[in-house]
C-alpha cells in the first residue's frame, strides 16, 4: 500500500524542470501521462488486499504476486525514463526517484508474495491458526 502512495505522489511531484519551471504529470502534462501510474496504483492495491485477505483460491496468490512483480518492474522503467531521459535545457525533477522507489517496493512485495505462496504450498493449511497440544514443546 505504501508503494501505491509513492507512485501517486510521483504523479504530483515535478517530472522535469524547464528554465526553472517544474512540470508534473498531474498538473502540467496531458492526463494520458497520469493514467498509467494511477492504474498501477489501483491494481497494485487490489492485488495487495487480495494477498492480505488470504484468498485461498488456487492460483490467485500467484496471480497477485505476478501482478505486483510485473507492475513494479514496469514502474521502475517508466520513472527511470522520466529521471534520466531529459535533455538540456531540461533537468530531472523528483518524481522519477520517488516513482522508482515505489516500483522497487512493488517488486519487493511481488517477490515476498511469491516466496510466501511457495512456502504456503509446502506447509499444511490451518485456518484457525492453532496448533494441537501435542505439537507444543514441554518446558521442564
Amino acid at each position: 500500500m505504501v508503494a501505491a502512495v509513492a507512485v501517486c505522489a510521483a504523479i504530483a511531484l515535478p517530472v522535469f524542470y524547464y528554465h526553472g519551471t517544474g512540470f508534473s504529470l498531474a498538473n502540467d502534462l496531458p492526463a494520458a501521462y497520469s493514467l498509467e501510474p494511477i492504474g498501477v496504483a489501483i491494481l497494485s492495491l487490489c492485488a495487495g488486499i487480495m494477498m492480505m485477505v488470504k484468498v485461498r483460491v488456487s492460483g490467485w496468490w500467484w496471480l497477485a504476486a505476478g501482478v505486483l512483480l510485473a507492475f513494479g518492474v514496469q514502474t521502475i522503467l517508466l520513472f527511470w525514463g522520466y529521471q534520466f531521459g531529459n535533455s538540456p535545457p531540461q533537468t530531472a525533477g523528483s518524481a522519477g526517484l520517488v516513482g522508482m522507489a515505489g516500483g522497487l517496493m512493488l517488486v519487493a512485495a511481488g517477490v515476498l508474495g511469491a516466496v510466501g505462496t511457495a512456502a504456503g504450498k509446502a506447509a499444511p493449511y490451518d485456518p484457525a491458526g492453532s496448533q494441537g497440544t501435542g505439537d507444543s514443546p514441554t518446558i521442564t
